[in-house]
């Protein structure tokens, strides 16, 4: 168990917060055996150390040399090579693999015996010898480069690193480039994938065969249909995925870059979904109005995704909305046949919530702006959508929404407002929406009764949606078309979008100061009690995207260093109010 192993997990957060320089991180994975369920990459450690202390100054939090902090606890202080790369990963242990993983820690040397030396050897000439880190015991051995630490109990696992002849680096050689590039990286090897599919496949079903046997309970109210496309996607997941990992990467400037990666089987079901999801040919923050924003956020569409509303109204689909499934069957492909015709025509989607106002609802300063393939088959398609009728009272469904479509004239251009009733929706729902949902509502939306979407065409491929207010409609017009092919964020902003993946299908940049006031105002209206005001100081937003390709899925998110400074002066002004 991991507290048998405490002397070794200490070394590995002591040690494994800082990292490696001269030997990339490709060279520690060839110490470690391919039966490795998971490792924990530290590069560059003097390098690695000094970002981590520059950062926590920048937060406002303790500020300490982790790598002195470990030499100092750990008493390693000659022939650790400071510049190399450390790790931390975990072997499986017989009969619980996962439960009861054997930790070793694995760290740069430049001389093997000055290492040991140090720590008091039982026998330095023997290829796994005794030594005492911390006042504790602890095995350790020599595999090329690296020292490899281990608990007492677990000499055998010192001698498969001694006997291995194939080293985890192979199964992680598709990421060897990016593990060498960030400063710290988790990563879960096929193994641990293939066990954790299966152990979760197996604890699920359990679940659900549990379920199923409770009697008098509908199946939509206990998560049944949920549960079993978990179970399904649980099921190929031990298949389709190879790789998860993700890192960490700080640069002069103090910003941090978080970078995920999921790399897929090649020649599988999901690697060739990933690829048919094409991306963009320019970034998709372009276009934007200007001014300050909560939130911007922007999409490609694609076959995979347009896929989603025929999935809907497959068997699967239909189980997770009851409502939907109720529906006559001639209703239902009339639905779906014109919701796949509006998908259809859908190219990518730029979503932009400008910073609220305090008379206002807070979807007052929401625009959408839609390019699609023509829009006078758009509205054709909305309108036919708002026709259609179907099932009403408890057979409403719910999930989509169905509304009522009133053409209207705004400053003399042909418009639609497209009526939501909340009546419709909560028609669908197992009780009526709580007070307080009804008091949010009102506060975003203005309104707990009526939904109102009011779209309008600039020109022939695009559409600006706004909420709440025909003005609000104008005003979204005038921000799309001044908008352009620049893209209309401040600079700062602009900066921060760029460092963003090229050709990343999803982007999003989050303003924190924003989401402050949102959170303050939804709190207020949700608990009824209007607290002090939270003081967010102004700040670069943070960046998020998701690119997919045959290769897998990245993800990035962009923190900058004047953001994290914000964060620290935010927190300790909050901390100084309690």
């Amino acid at each position: 168990m991991f507290s048998k192993r405490a002397t070794v997990a200490f070394l590995a957060v002591a040690i494994g917060l800082a990292a490696a320089g001269r030997a990339l991180a490709a060279d520690v994975l060839d110490a470690i055996p391919n039966t490795a369920l998971a490792v924990i990459l530290v590069n560059r450690l003097e390098a690695t150390s000094d970002k981590i202390e520059k950062l926590a100054v920048k937060v406002q939090a303790p500020s300490v040399s982790l790598l002195s902090l470990a030499r100092v606890q750990t008493g390693i202080h000659d022939g650790l090579d400071d510049k190399g790369t450390a790790a931390l990963a975990w072997l499986p242990s017989e009969g619980q693999p996962l439960e009861s993983p054997i930790s070793i820690v694995v760290l740069p040397v430049t001389d093997y015996a000055k290492f040991i030396a140090q720590l008091q050897p039982e026998n330095p000439k023997d290829k796994i010898t005794q030594v005492y880190v911390a006042g504790k015991a602890v095995l350790v051995c020599q595999r090329g480069d690296f020292a490899v630490l281990a608990g007492v109990e677990d000499e055998a696992a010192l001698k498969d690193v001694l006997a291995s002849v194939k080293s985890v680096g192979e199964d992680l050689s598709p990421l060897r480039t990016w593990l060498a590039e960030v400063d710290a990286a988790v990563v879960a090897t096929p193994s641990a994938i293939r066990i954790a599919s299966s152990q979760a496949n197996e604890k699920l079903s359990a679940t659900i065969d549990l379920l199923e046997q409770q009697g008098g309970v509908p199946a939509a109210a206990n998560g049944l249909p949920a549960l079993k496309i978990i179970q399904k996607v649980l099921a190929a997941g031990g298949d389709e995925l190879q790789l998860a990992a993700i890192g960490i990467r700080a640069d002069e400037a103090g910003t941090v870059r978080l970078t995920s990666r999921l790399r897929l089987t090649s020649g599988g079901r999901w690697a060739a979904v990933a690829e048919r999801i094409e991306g963009p040919s320019k970034s998709l923050l372009t276009g934007l109005p200007e001014g300050p924003f909560v939130l911007t956020a922007a999409i490609q569409y694609s076959d995979p995704l347009r896929g989603l509303t025929n999935w809907f109204f497959s068997e699967d689909g239909r189980k997770l909305n009851p409502a939907l499934d109720k529906l006559p069957a001639e209703q239902q492909t009339k639905l779906a046949d014109i919701l796949g015709r509006i998908t259809q025509q859908q190219e990518s989607a730029k979503f932009w919530i400008g910073a609220p106002k305090a008379d206002e609802p807070l979807f007052a300063s929401a625009i959408l702006i839609a390019k699609v393939e023509d829009t006078k088959k758009y509205f054709a398609q909305i309108d036919e959508l708002g026709k259609l009728q179907v099932g009403a009272g408890e057979n409403a469904p719910s999930i989509l929404s169905l509304g009522e479509v009133q053409h209207i004239q705004v400053d003399g251009q042909d418009a639609i407002d497209y009526v939501a009733s909340m009546k419709q929706i909560e028609a669908g729902q197992p009780a009526p929406l709580a007070e307080p949902v009804r008091e949010v509502l009102k506060k975003m939306l203005g309104s707990d009764e009526k939904i109102h979407t009011y779209m309008a065409a600039i020109d022939d491929h695009t559409v600006v949606s706004a909420y709440v207010s025909v003005d609000n409609l104008r005003r979204a017009i005038a921000a799309a078309r001044q908008g352009g092919a620049s893209s209309g964020l401040a600079p700062q902003a602009a900066e921060i979008a760029a460092l963003l993946p090229t050709g990343a299908q999803t982007a999003v940049l989050v303003q924190p100061a924003g989401i402050a006031q949102w959170v303050q105002a939804l709190t207020a209206v949700a608990t009824d009690q209007k607290g002090p005001a939270l003081e967010f100081p102004a700040s670069p937003p943070i960046g998020l995207a998701l690119k997919f390709s045959s290769a897998g899925v990245l993800g990035d998110a962009v923190i900058p260093g004047a953001t994290l400074e914000a964060i620290g002066e935010f927190v300790a002004k909050e901390r100084n109010k309690r």
